[in-house]
């Protein structure tokens, strides 16, 4: 279970045969949007009543208010447009995180065809890519990658097939908080 900042919400995560997400309020403990989802990875709320539920290759944002869902990224239609060609499976997340008062989310990404990992940033706003860094590794046996934000520095931990690593990006925003690259 887990609530929104503000106290109206609670999220529900059902793993049965699939996995069942139901969205309730706090006040009357109705549900007001239920979804089954595959490989649910991440989710979180943001302040205007919306929830982004994380699940393989996709983000959608779900409006509390009216049950409206949205997929706002789509990792293959993506790559599609920046003439990847796919082989195997899509292209996936591995881990993410939303970065704080922003529109954006800084997620690693699985790369199918090239079998490396590297950092996007989206911007939320769009559903399109802000930002991508050069690989960071690929996962080794019973391996991981991990990113979170701290004090407007992510930090990607890795334990891949070269041992492991931390890499640092810190990231600039201006006064509107809008990512600014040099």
């Amino acid at each position: 279970i887990a609530f929104d900042q503000q106290g109206k919400y609670y999220l529900e995560i059902n793993v049965d045969y699939s996995t069942r997400i139901d969205v309730r309020e706090c006040a009357g403990n109705h549900i007001i949007y239920y979804m089954y989802v595959y490989g649910v990875l991440d989710y979180f709320f943001d302040q205007q009543d919306q929830l982004y539920i994380i699940h393989q290759g996709y983000v959608d944002k779900i409006d509390l208010l009216n049950g409206r869902k949205e997929n706002v990224i789509d990792l293959s239609t993506i790559a599609e447009r920046k003439g990847e060609k796919r082989v195997g499976e899509d292209y996936t997340f591995v881990s993410c995180c939303f970065i704080p008062d922003s529109r954006y989310l800084a997620g690693v990404v699985y790369e199918p065809p090239y079998d490396y990992n590297r950092i996007y940033l989206f911007d939320m706003g769009t559903g399109e890519i802000a930002a991508m860094s050069n690989s960071v590794g690929k996962i080794a046996e019973n391996g991981y990658i991990q990113i979170v934000e701290k004090d407007e520095v992510l930090y990607v931990s890795v334990v891949g097939s070269n041992g492991k690593s931390i890499v640092r990006y810190p990231l600039l925003f201006d006064r509107d908080r809008n990512l600014v690259f040099d």
